[in-house]
């Protein structure tokens, strides 16, 4: 799939290139993707927001990989993936 060449919206295009207003974009995309849930316990959304801002600023500093919610589904998901 050719990912710079898309007819679909990304939300991670809009996050600024200034370092300290990239994390607050950062942050505001992942509670609106990421909202908060009264009824479970509130680690789990801590824990995917946290992993989602990683997997952006990855993105973010790796410039031969395209910043997409795809990219970062593909990044968090790979069965190779060593964390710790």
């Amino acid at each position: 799939m050719r990912t710079e060449i898309t007819h679909c919206y990304n939300p991670l295009s809009l996050i600024s290139d200034d370092k300290i207003q990239r994390l607050t974009d950062i942050q505001r995309i992942a509670h609106i993707l990421m909202p908060d849930n009264k009824k479970s316990d509130p680690i789990w959304q801590q824990a995917s927001r946290k992993l989602f801002k990683v997997a952006v600023l990855y993105l973010l500093d790796t410039p031969e990989r395209p910043t997409t919610l795809g990219e970062i589904n593909r990044l968090v998901n790979r069965q190779d993936l060593m964390i710790g």
